[in-house]
């Protein structure tokens, strides 16, 4: 029985030897690292980041500002779809692969031309590029308080944002009124005030 004792308590005071080594190596390494520029750092990268996203969302907004302007005038339609954190994968079908840098001219090359095979579906625009044009969308909202005059282009884009948290924005064909769309709501918006409730949406 002494012989137990004795084991435990050499045991113990092992134990107890290299714990209270852990916490003073600790105690030493914490009170060398200079905390006040490390969080300093790290807050700095953080805004760095935030602001180089905002920056980011406002080039986006200004380019596709350009190409429904242009768009509009030519009585085009068209529908991008700006993915969230949700995925896309059950709502969209034959999405054409682009992964390309969001600019006005390749915007409006892909909805002006009736004969382009990709006019007809959505850009989808993803961490900032559009990865996809040509995709159809599959689920057609059947909410009632939709306008007569919203067609397929309307319902499935509305109807991708009640489903997920994209954001949509329409320009229609026939009427050249642009909705923006985002947790199965749409608003009108005019042309002037695109940019901004664009940004809005982003809530930056």
């Amino acid at each position: 029985m002494n012989y137990l004792n004795n084991l435990f308590f050499s045991i113990d005071y092992e134990l107890s030897f290299w714990i209270l080594l852990v916490v003073f190596i600790l105690y030493i390494f914490l009170q060398l690292v200079p905390w006040k520029k490390v969080i300093s750092f790290l807050r700095n990268k953080f805004l760095l980041r935030k602001e180089s996203n905002k920056e980011d969302i406002r080039k986006i907004a200004q380019e596709l500002y350009e190409s429904f302007d242009i768009l509009k005038s030519l009585n085009k339609g068209a529908t991008i779809i700006i993915k969230g954190t949700n995925s896309l994968n059950n709502y969209v079908d034959d999405p054409i692969l682009l992964d390309a840098v969001v600019s006005s001219e390749l915007i409006i090359n892909i909805f002006e031309g009736e004969n382009s095979p990709l006019h007809d579906g959505a850009v989808i625009i993803e961490e900032n590029k559009i990865r996809f044009s040509g995709a159809y969308i599959n689920f057609l909202s059947s909410k009632e308080n939709l306008l007569p005059s919203f067609g397929t282009r309307h319902r499935s884009a509305i109807g991708l944002t009640e489903k997920t948290d994209a954001i949509a924005i329409i320009l229609s064909e026939e009427t050249g009124n642009i909705n923006f769309a985002k947790n199965g709501n749409f608003t009108k918006i005019s042309i002037n005030d695109f940019e901004k409730e664009l940004i809005n949406l982003f809530n930056i």
